[in-house]
């Protein structure tokens, strides 16, 4: 069923607008984590650096951080789904 023009659209709930802030932060940490290891390695920086100290850990949270944002994106559009069903 289309909506009528001159209705306005739902507003978002605070559930759907507080994952959607953590979803898009735990993404953006990733990437800005991904653009330093990417500055890090072009600038020559040596490979035991990375086994020891902050770059270890630099290097280790995209991956889970990653899988972490798309579920919680994921969870934006399931909160959204049974919101539009219930009709709020």
């Amino acid at each position: 069923m289309a909506a009528r023009p001159d209705e306005d659209p739902p507003a978002a709930s605070r559930a759907q607008r507080s994952l959607a802030v953590m979803a898009g932060t735990v993404i953006f940490l990733c990437v800005l984590d991904i653009a330093v290891l990417l500055i890090a390695r072009g600038a020559g920086v040596p490979d035991s650096a990375f086994h020891s100290g902050v770059l270890s850990v630099v290097q280790v949270l995209p991956l889970p951080g990653l899988v972490i944002g798309l579920l919680l994106a994921l969870a934006v559009i399931a909160v959204g789904v049974v919101a539009r069903t219930r009709g709020h």
